[in-house]
């Protein structure tokens, strides 16, 4: 999928293959498909197709088959504030009931002790209210971990610094963390892989929006180089690469290239104010930036929750589908994509790789 649109945010509709270029691998590739996908139809040239019909002219051609979008707002309570999910909720609300097309399918699931699915696919919005209103006083999904690490900041920073260039405290505070907030932020991502393979088998554009406070790709590792600052140690930073979570945001990534999903990222905590809060908000938000990018979806860290919702709907009304044929036999192995527009002014996303899948 390529996303293309104006200075403005509209699509910008008349391209060719011509005006994109490709590279698979860092290598130069043909095009051998282009199709420009829209999520409703232009008014005017269905009425072009009824005024034909009606002077019996040349009979309009037969619709093609076409699927709803599917979105899927996916709500993080285990690791998130039980305020800014709260916030969450309601922007989702006001945006079922304002935005979207009329057979858009949604779906909600909530992780907080274990995953679960608020509603099915539907385009009933009264039924997706109320499952977000039953959702939002469900004691399952309080969680203290927000609070907890805005208050290990704080504990931390007075220990960075106290006496010593390196207080013990302070690298034993650095490990603890690693070692607490590792398992469960990689349970989010192991919650995320699950409902990218739930989606596989639905036809059609199909994206999950990732409402929550975020995932860094290592949470041990901003302790770690403050650290380091106060005294060089090449120990430090080795000890802090057993929390790395890149393999598993890897892994997301590709799995949701192979099944075609697109995933979008509100961060929850928006532009944080005050020190230890915003010091933990922008260690978790580079990730979700990443996973968008890397799937063609849009990131948002702004305030405004609501207007984060509509931005991922909008930037998938309209897109182009390009076609690529590979060389050789299946591998099973991912491969990233590069693509350039030549049109000025275009602006442009895209999903950033494929996997070739082998036959089994």
């Amino acid at each position: 999928e390529a996303y293309v649109t104006d200075s403005r945010g509209r699509p910008i509709e008349d391209l060719e293959a011509a005006d994109f270029v490709l590279q698979v691998d860092g290598h130069a590739r043909p095009i051998a498909s282009l199709e420009f996908k829209s999520a409703a139809a232009a008014p005017e040239a269905a009425g072009r197709a009824e005024a034909g019909a009606a002077e019996g002219s040349v009979p309009a051609p037969a619709p093609r088959p076409r699927h709803p979008r599917r979105f899927l707002l996916f709500f993080e309570d285990r690791t998130s504030s039980f305020q800014n999910l709260s916030q969450a909720r309601r922007a989702a609300e006001r945006f079922l009931a304002s935005s979207l097309l009329p057979d858009d399918q949604v779906a909600l699931a909530a992780f907080d002790r274990s995953l679960r699915v608020l509603q099915d696919f539907t385009a009933d919005r009264e039924a997706l209210r109320r499952a977000i209103e039953s959702s939002l006083n469900d004691p399952l999904r309080y969680s203290d971990f927000a609070s907890e690490t805005a208050d290990r900041e704080r504990d931390f920073s007075r220990l960075l610094h106290g006496p010593g260039q390196a207080p013990f405290e302070a690298v034993l505070m650095a490990l603890t963390r690693g070692q607490e907030e590792t398992p469960r932020l990689r349970s989010v991502l192991g919650a995320l892989r699950t409902l990218v393979d739930s989606l596989a088998p639905y036809p059609g554009y199909k994206a999950i929006v990732f409402m929550g406070d975020g995932v860094p790709e290592n949470p041990a590792v901003d302790y770690f180089e403050r650290l380091a600052q106060r005294a060089p140690d090449a120990h430090l930073m080795t000890r802090a690469a057993q929390y790395d979570l890149s393999l598993e945001i890897k892994q997301l990534a590709h799995e949701a290239a192979a099944v075609g999903v697109t995933l979008h990222s509100v961060q929850t905590t928006g532009l944080a104010a005050g020190s230890a809060e915003g010091r933990a908000a922008s260690r978790r938000s580079n990730t979700l930036a990443t996973l968008a990018l890397n799937t063609g979806g849009t990131a948002s860290t702004s305030n405004d929750l609501f207007k984060a919702l509509v931005e991922a709907e909008t930037a998938s009304r309209a897109y182009y589908v390009i076609g690529y044929a590979p060389e050789g036999a299946p591998d099973g192995q991912y491969h990233t994509v590069q693509l350039r527009v030549k049109r000025s002014g275009a602006r442009l996303r895209w999903r950033r790789g494929f996997t070739r899948l082998l036959p089994q």
